[in-house]
């Protein structure tokens, strides 16, 4: 008898649960339902806003629609056939980045990710999922860890002083202009390949860098099936993918090459990142040949040159801004030939600097994820599906969160209470959350390193006849912040070169 009731009671309490459940999903579909979705411009049949978005700079102009149509914490767009909300302040980016960080954890599939990252297995790339974070803990414990990052101290040290030198003989003491963007782009392009593949095949490396600028001006392409998926078929006609995938090859074959050089030497001590990810896999880690090619496709990106390219540019139109960062570092430095880590750990005010900088131009300044299941932010809906951009270029010029939001004012960072970390949610230079961006300290290693020896040893000056106010400070659409046109500077010895 016991026994019947004990089951008679289970059964009943099954049944309440289920009735519960189902309540419950009905209160929540029909609060779904009924929530508003968010407003924006005017879209037009078929291609939506995109005649908005490609009338200039995207994250700039994404800024410039958010200041005229945003009604609420959102904005929508419709790009062709496909919906994207941009965030449109800060509590919204803190609700998509923080508080549901983990439905909104994902990607969009992209074209150019299925052949350069291999099928989206680039940690940066890759949907949220078992992959992702067993590769989001080797960044973490191997790839970028500090100590990691720290022992790659020697390589940036080496090819800035070389840097400085090439600066000197090609300034002539300050009576030529130096491109100083053009040279800060192929040191910062040797020392993240030199992290990563050590030196071996340099040959290939140089081959590897020249691939790599071709790469990316492929990915800034427009791809039909980005935002037209039913009529992909385009990018075949328009020639898209086949020029995607004739580029692809060949990175393949040199991957394979270099690959095939380190996997040859048994002697070596496993330093780069190729040599990590090597024994990783060796270890029996599930990390196949395409995964190792996947993280280091973008090996010879240009975000932390160009970071430092607008810390130049900056105050250089800021002269008592740059003596003061100079005399930081001379004080610090205080006559010697090398640059050591413990210096840089005492540059107070170029930190700041570079915090400034960030502000104002942002590496990657769209910060473009996806919603898993239909959720709402801040009452409006986002059905599952959506794509969600959080501008960090907009949020950081944004005027409701910085006093003289334009003005390039270091000073505003000297109590130490806002980082780039991800925290702070006007102020998302690397992203925040699950998909922050995990090569973020080895980025400001390099930056520290370059702005100390290029302010150590040269006096700066713009060119003869050239103001303050006639530095371009243009950008060009890019998956980085780049400038529209070459910074040009003159560099006068100032203490005696390394």
């Amino acid at each position: 008898m016991e026994v019947a009731f004990s089951s008679v009671t289970l059964l009943l309490s099954f049944l309440v649960a289920i009735f519960f459940f189902f309540i419950l999903r009905l209160r929540r579909k029909g609060v779904d339902d009924d929530a508003p979705l968010p407003t924006g411009p005017r879209a037009y049949p078929l291609i939506g806003n995109l005649h908005l978005v490609a009338r200039g700079v995207p994250h700039q102009t994404l800024a410039e629609l958010v200041r005229e149509h945003a009604k609420g914490p959102l904005m929508r767009l419709r790009l062709g056939q496909v919906d994207c909300f941009v965030a449109a302040n800060r509590e919204a980016a803190q609700e998509i980045a923080k508080h549901q960080d983990l439905n909104f954890a994902y990607r969009p599939k992209m074209t150019f990710g299925q052949f350069f990252a291999y099928g989206n297995r680039n940690v940066a790339l890759s949907p949220y999922g078992d992959y992702w974070k067993q590769m989001r803990k080797i960044y973490a414990m191997e790839m970028m860890s500090p100590s990691r990052v720290k022992s790659f101290f020697s390589i940036r040290e080496v090819e800035y002083r070389t840097l400085v030198r090439d600066i000197s003989v090609a300034g002539a003491s300050g009576q030529a202009p130096v491109n100083v963007s053009s040279m800060l782009i192929s040191t910062g392009s040797t020392i993240v390949v030199k992290c990563a593949f050590g030196n071996k095949g340099e040959k290939l490396q140089r081959q590897f860098l020249s691939l790599v600028k071709e790469t990316l001006s492929l990915i800034t392409s427009f791809a039909v099936a980005d935002m037209f998926p039913s009529i992909r078929f385009m990018d075949s006609l328009t020639g898209l993918t086949y020029r995607l995938g004739r580029v692809h090859q060949k990175l393949d074959r040199m991957f394979n090459e270099i690959i095939a050089l380190h996997e040859a030497d048994v002697e070596d001590e496993k330093k780069d990142l190729i040599d990590v990810l090597l024994q990783l896999r060796d270890q029996g880690e599930d990390i196949t040949l395409e995964s190792i090619k996947a993280e280091v496709f973008l090996a010879g990106s240009e975000t932390t040159s160009t970071t430092i390219e607008w810390a130049m540019s900056e105050m250089i139109r800021k002269p008592e801004t740059l003596e003061r960062a100079q005399e930081e570092v001379r004080r610090v430095i205080s006559g010697r030939t090398k640059i050591t880590e413990r210096d840089l750990e005492k540059l107070t005010y170029l930190k700041m600097v570079i915090k400034e900088t960030l502000r104002l131009h942002p590496p990657a300044p769209l910060l473009l994820r996806e919603c898993k299941e239909t959720c709402l932010v801040l009452g409006y809906k986002v059905p599952a599906g959506t794509r969600v951009l959080i501008n960090g270029y907009g949020l950081g010029r944004d005027e409701r969160y910085w006093v003289d939001a334009l003005d390039f004012r270091p000073e505003r960072f000297a109590d130490g209470s806002l980082d780039y970390k991800g925290n702070n949610f006007e102020y998302l230079p690397f992203g925040s959350g699950r998909r922050i961006c995990p090569g973020m300290n080895f980025g400001n290693a390099s930056i520290e390193v370059a702005l100390a020896h290029l302010l150590n040893y040269f006096d700066w000056k713009l060119p003869k006849g050239m103001k303050a106010e006639d530095v371009d400070m243009r950008e060009i659409a890019g998956i980085a912040t780049l400038r529209h046109s070459p910074l040009f500077m003159l560099a006068t010895p100032a203490v005696p070169l390394p």
